[in-house]
């Protein structure tokens, strides 16, 4: 049988609506939007910063077979002089480039070396430290070496030393044990108590301030010592070292493996939280009113004091970042593990 054919509906084409245009007006710039946008809040609002500008300086080349290790705060600088650790090793050289270099062979694998004062360098290790006095890389001697027991043929059963920091002429030294030893001279004096775990850093000004693996910052007076962070909330994301610290003005800043930089009152109350990075913080440094930052995110981010905005970034490219440290008010230099130079940033005028 053929199929009938219905007919097709024929379809009558209407008229398009009435475009109607309206006039938006538009902000001339994209700060001027936001104006318009945020809530008017009188004069609490203030312009964002500008940023910075600091531009790439000619690199520091390392020795291949001495490249910085995988440690919290791995490079000092002090009068134009650089020191990181390396395995068992420290390594001193000038920042300009120079072949003015020398390694310190030591016997047990290096955690820390921080130049306390101009000349001062504190060595941390498995077993002991070391004190040196380092007025260039030929003349460095060594002037005092304290054991904290026998030596271990295992490091990773042995006790350790991390962190230093001179407070009113008297060397400070961290310890995997919690305590803090002290030296005045070629004496040692009573060591400080408190922490309950290994201690990662230490900063100085008038007074010590201390950081330790489980997050815990104290601030010592005297053989006194006052809570600033208790570690609590460290523990209650699974863990949080304070990885670096150091002091600007009454405010203490720290910033911890999370990532995070907090900054504190001399009473202990937070003045500033931020995540800073993405991956684990490994150093912090100050110079004037500016603070750098790395991390193991392959980023250095400057910061001014004390409203802690942001005014750089920079990114080095497949790095692993573990210290940095200025070279002057208008430069700093950073180091990554294994890698065979040293970056330098410089601030334009």
């Amino acid at each position: 049988l053929a199929r009938a054919r219905c007919p097709r509906p024929r379809i009558v084409a209407s008229e398009p609506p009435p475009v109607v245009r309206q006039r938006i007006p538009r902000a001339r710039s994209l700060s001027a939007a936001r104006r318009r946008a945020a809530p008017q809040r009188g004069r609490d609002w203030a312009a964002p910063r500008p940023m910075e500008s600091w531009s790439r300086d000619a690199p520091v080349d390392l020795q291949p077979t001495h490249l910085p290790s995988l440690l919290f705060n791995n490079l000092a600088s002090s009068k134009g002089l650089l020191a990181y650790a390396h395995d068992s090793q420290v390594t001193i050289l000038e920042a300009r480039g120079t072949n003015n270099k020398r390694t310190l062979q030591l016997r047990t694998k290096v955690l820390s070396s921080v130049f306390v004062d101009g000349e001062t360098l504190v060595v941390g290790a498995a077993g002991y430290v070391e004190i040196w006095q380092v007025p260039s890389p030929a003349k460095a001697r060594l002037v005092k070496r304290h054991a904290l027991g026998d030596f271990a043929d295992d490091d990773a059963t042995q006790p350790f030393c991390r962190g230093s920091a001179l407070v009113q002429g008297v060397i400070c030294v961290g310890c995997s044990s919690g305590e803090i030893l002290r030296f005045e001279g070629d004496r040692q004096t009573q060591s400080l108590r408190g922490h309950r775990a290994p201690l990662t850093c230490l900063a100085n000004s008038s007074k010590l301030v201390s950081g330790c693996d489980r997050g815990e910052i104290r601030s010592w007076e005297g053989d006194e010592s006052f809570v600033i962070e208790d570690g609590t909330r460290a523990a209650d994301i699974g863990g949080d070292p304070c990885s670096s610290i150091a002091v600007y003005d009454d405010q203490i800043v720290a910033g911890f493996a999370s990532g995070r930089v907090r900054c504190y009152s001399a009473k202990g109350e937070v003045l500033h939280d931020l995540q800073a990075h993405a991956r684990c913080l490994t150093a912090l440094t100050i110079q004037g009113d500016r603070l750098a930052t790395v991390a193991e995110d392959a980023h250095v981010f400057v910061w001014s004091l004390p409203s802690l905005e942001m005014v750089h970034a920079s990114h080095v490219t497949d790095s692993l970042l573990t210290g940095v440290a200025f070279l002057d008010e208008r430069s700093l230099a950073c180091t990554a593990y294994d890698s065979q130079t040293v970056t330098v940033l410089r601030r334009e005028s």
